[in-house]
């Protein structure tokens, strides 16, 4: 099959809308445009020019510690209609049955009006009451401003200051235009009602808080300094008249986007290019991970119908898994069924490809012991490819098993034909020891983890993972199954992962949390934790024997489950609540002594103790190096580093880091301390490569990543693709000459066998007829036009005709709607609040096919696993199947975040379990924008397809921009 280049619009953008990403509701016209985020934070635009960057009602306590309102996760109860002249949105929320507050916006094409109303009950801890709004420093910076006052002046980005106090109005001039402000309060304490004065002030040099808050405000702040209930109002009005030159500056910038756009454009088509140059030079071979040593060489091998998988005579039951697995594969996913044949009965003229360890056949021996392999290097295979057969010799039954794994990332289809280009390969890992953790969900989740360990992990080339969860309560453990959570794993089901580990060459590892995340005993078992920690997920109180009996007693249940064998990982990390308990000991001395005793008890059992090493390291100088505990003020500032010096230098210390650092003192310090090191890994390509890199370069021969949110999630950004590739070989490929991308190579592997997989073809359905939205909004409020956003946040970067997607090694074209634009088939569910856009769809299909494949987005911004949306698929018999689209599983909001710099924006990508990136572009918003392609098989594919419903749910609208029929 061709190589075909994706056909990505890769388009800038540069405004700062966060519409999609932890919003709650949009109000638009085609003059003022707002959005409510969910902590009930208003930003403002004006035709696409940002004009508030935040304005909010909040409650701290005395002395400004702590914020009592809206706290860290408000539910606003939101309600939208329509007005003479505009739209109205409410918004009311409440905490802890002491403050009531409630949002009003009232919203028109000239005037927006902001109307906070609270109550504050007597016994409220509530200190300082003030509404807040701050204006865009892009904006407004260097504008001059007039207050009602009389005061006048220039806002400069500088020092903090006060202009004026007691204004009521505030007119700011700026080459767009002039907005005022009308502002108004009044306050009700017990009976009496009081006034509090307006403060107009820079905050721009202020070093906490977010970036866009670091600007111009107008606050009101009311001092509550009586225990006396309160009641209140504050309004902002705001009113904005366009300058002569308005037109005119909005046609300017909208050219200087352009051409930053295009620069962009040229920029990632270079990168593309050179990536494909790079595969090129490479014979079209990608291999994860890179081999130590790659030859490509002329021609091809051609898997025949007669074609055999050869295996020595007599081969043991252990090194058959290498040769068994590539059968298996081979049928699950290319549909070729290859018969497994001893070499002596092997006719040596058939097809053949020859697997297994070295010394058991001549073939064998020859290929493997010609090649450059360190002498005594476990786990190495040398592979052979040439036109009359393949030959792969593993230096042991592990060396076999990832040889396969490399050989089948070789075969491909050319036309109806399966074939493995001739390369010569020698490879061997940096790392002897490979693992990976993989973090419990739910036990509804067995089907997925059984793939992750069948397939993922072998391809990754991990070989011990660590099973648990990041606090208790994952497993139904038998000693004390008062403490698991809903849907925790029972006892067979880890024995059953287990086992199936080994299966897979992977040494299974039992994670047992036995200090904090305590998780579930809060509730059931309190009296077994650090005492006065209410509310904290507090630590065990590690000086009583009984509370240590309970653990060993889950440790007990764990080892039995497992039949663990050598190591155990009893996490240890981010314990909070330690200084409740010491008493007149020191802290390194209560958790040194609980260590010691947990080691010797492992100990005892033959197994080796793997524990976290953040309470290990002082806070304060390794503060970039996952010190979690130690001195952290977030942990209760405990000294628990001297007890490096305390425990036994046989523990196995995983230090967990998830930066990006050049330089890791850290290993440099535990290493002088006399101890062997586990340095783990997280999702982000910068601290797989750089943290992989100086392990090895200091010697270490143990390596893991981590998936803390990879089954709850069930997304696989969330484990660190590159994990496989720099555990292998360390240090190289560079990222920048990586040749795949590798959230979609990682979920590539994810994916169960697909129709896709092997030949097939295409049939495009034309979606013209019911494709009546526009991906283009020339501008915002109008009622027409994507999401009815403007024209800097639309997906105008998608062009109408024949869209070709690649997606690892499968390509996808879909013919997309539009002449001169693109258009889709939007559906809204009933509270979405789009003008012209029904509640459900229907497409024709009239054709056989055995799966469709859609391009399509939803509308949600999260990585919360709601329902995206519905297909009900009808045939001609009038029988129908359901394909429902759940957020994050098979279907991606549209809008991205701007930075994948955590894990909760991390969790928001397309490629997610059962779905992939389509397609992916940039608004002129500079906000990614995507679309994803979801392969759904079709359970009848004899029965002709008659027609596809589409709906969406309540609050939610869903695109469908391409459909295909897969055919074999």
């Amino acid at each position: 099959m061709k190589r075909v280049v994706v056909a990505f619009c890769l388009l800038l953008a540069l405004v700062s809308s966060v519409w999609g990403q932890g919003t709650l509701r949009d109000l638009n016209t085609p003059g003022f445009r707002v959005t409510l985020d969910k902590a009930g934070a208003l930003r403002v635009w004006y035709r696409d020019f940002p004009l508030v960057t935040g304005a909010s009602f909040s409650i701290s306590g005395k002395d400004w510690s702590g914020k009592i309102y809206p706290g860290k996760k408000p539910v606003f109860d939101v309600a939208v209609e329509r007005e003479e002249d505009g739209r109205k949105l409410t918004a009311s929320s409440a905490a802890k049955g002491k403050v009531e507050h409630t949002i009003t916006i009232h919203l028109s094409e000239s005037k927006l009006l902001l109307i906070n109303e609270f109550s504050v009950k007597a016994d409220s801890a509530a200190g300082f009451l003030y509404s807040e709004c701050f204006l865009s420093r892009d904006t407004f910076a260097d504008a001059s401003f007039t207050t009602d006052s009389g005061v006048s002046g220039m806002l400069t980005v500088g020092d903090d200051t006060t202009y004026a106090t007691g204004l009521k109005r505030v007119e700011m001039k700026t080459p767009l235009g002039v907005l005022r402000v009308d502002v108004k309060e009044n306050y009700t304490v017990g009976e009496a009602e009081k006034t509090q004065a307006w403060e107009f002030r820079s905050v721009c040099s202020r070093k906490w808080g977010p970036d866009d808050r670091k600007t111009f405000s107008l606050m009101n702040v009311y001092p509550r300094t009586e225990p006396l209930s309160v009641r209140g109002r504050t309004e902002y009005e705001f009113t904005f008249v366009p300058g002569p030159k308005f037109a005119a500056q909005v046609a300017e910038r909208r050219a200087r986007f352009e051409v930053v756009r295009s620069t962009k454009l040229q920029e990632w088509a270079q990168v593309e290019s050179a990536r494909q140059e790079r595969i090129k030079a490479n014979g079209g071979v990608v291999l994860y991970p890179e081999p130590q040593q790659f030859e490509r060489l002329p021609g091809m091998f051609v898997v025949k119908a007669n074609t055999v998988i050869v295996v020595p005579s007599g081969t043991e039951r252990v090194d058959m898994r290498a040769a068994e697995r590539l059968q298996q594969e081979l049928a699950e996913y290319r549909g070729i069924a290859l018969k497994v044949v001893g070499e002596n009965v092997w006719d040596k003229q058939t097809p053949a490809i020859f697997v297994g360890v070295r010394g058991r056949a001549s073939a064998l021996e020859t290929v493997f012991s010609k090649e450059r392999i360190p002498a005594g290097q476990t786990e190495a295979f040398a592979l052979s490819v040439s036109p009359k057969r393949i030959v792969l010799a593993g230096g042991d039954a592990q060396g076999a098993w990832y040889g396969v794994q490399a050989l089948l990332q070789l075969f491909r289809w050319d036309d109806s034909l399966l074939v493995v280009p001739c390369v010569r390969v020698n490879d061997w890992p940096d790392f002897a020891v490979r693992a990976m953790m993989l973090t419990l969900g739910s036990s509804t989740q067995m089907d997925f983890l059984r793939h992750t360990l069948r397939r993922v992990l072998p391809r990754q080339r991990v070989n011990m993972v660590f099973i648990g969860g990041a606090s208790i309560g994952k497993v139904r453990w038998p000693s004390h199954p008062e403490v698991a959570g809903r849907n925790a794993f029972s006892i067979e089901q880890i024995r059953e992962l287990a086992d199936l580990a080994r299966t897979n060459f992977i040494e299974p590892v039992p994670h047992v949390q036995g200090f904090g995340h305590t998780g579930p005993v809060v509730g059931v078992r309190p009296d077994l934790l650090a005492p006065k920690a209410a509310g904290r997920n507090p630590c065990f109180d590690i000086t009583r024997k009984e509370v240590r009996a309970f653990i060993f007693d889950l440790y007990a249940d764990a080892i039995d489950a497992f039949q663990a064998k050598g190591y155990f990982h009893v996490g240890f990390d981010e314990a909070r609540g330690l200084e409740l308990i010491c008493g007149d000991r020191t802290h390194a001395d209560v958790v040194a002594e609980h260590i010691t005793a947990v080691h010797d008890w492992l100990m005892g059992r033959d197994l080796r103790m793997i524990m976290w090493a953040d309470m290990l390291l002082d806070h304060k100088t390794y503060r970039s190096s996952s010190a979690a505990n130690s001195q952290a003020p977030h942990y209760g500032n405990v000294n628990t580093a001297p007890a490096l010096g305390m425990i036994p230098k046989d523990i196995l210390l995983a230090n967990w880091y998830y930066g990006g650092a050049e330089e890791h003192p850290q290993i440099e310090h535990l290493q002088r301390a006399g101890f062997d090191l586990f340095p783990t890994t997280w999702y982000k390509p910068t601290n797989n490569f750089r943290l992989l890199r100086s392990s090895h370069q200091a010697g270490l021969s143990w390596a893991a990543g981590s998936s803390w949110m990879y089954c709850s999630a069930v997304n696989p950004t969330m484990m660190g693709s590159l994990f496989g590739e720099y555990a292998w070989t360390a240090g190289r490929p560079a990222l920048d000459q990586l040749n795949y991308d590798e959230l979609a190579l990682f979920c590539d592997v994810l994916q169960p066998p697909r129709v896709s997989d092997r030949p097939h073809k295409e049939q495009h359905i034309d979606l013209s007829a019911v494709a009546r939205r526009s991906l283009l909004d020339t501008a915002s409020g109008d009622g027409t036009g994507w999401l009815d956003l403007g024209p800097e946040m639309d997906l105008s970067a998608l062009a109408p005709g024949l869209l070709t997607s690649q997606v690892h090694d499968r390509t996808f074209s879909f013919a997309v709607a539009g002449e001169k634009t693109a258009r889709c088939v939007l559906v809204q569910g009933a509270k979405f609040g789009l003008s012209g856009v029904s509640e459900s769809a229907v497409v024709s299909v009239g054709g056989k096919g055995a799966a469709l494949v859609f391009l399509h987005a939803g509308t949600a911004g999260s990585s919360n696993m709601q329902v995206a949306g519905k297909y009900e698929i009808v045939y001609e018999d009038g029988a129908a199947e359901e394909l429902v689209l759940r957020n994050s599983i098979n279907i991606a909001g549209w809008l991205k975040p701007r930075t994948y710099g955590n894990w909760r924006t991390a969790r928001q990508q397309s490629y997610c379990r059962d779905s992939t990136l389509g397609w992916r572009g940039l608004t002129l918003g500079r906000r990614t924008v995507e679309l994803s392609l979801t392969e759904w098989r079709n359970p009848k594919p004899t029965i002709p397809i008659r027609e596809i419903r589409i709906t969406a749910p309540r609050n939610e609208a869903l695109a469908l921009v391409g459909l295909t029929l897969l055919a074999p």
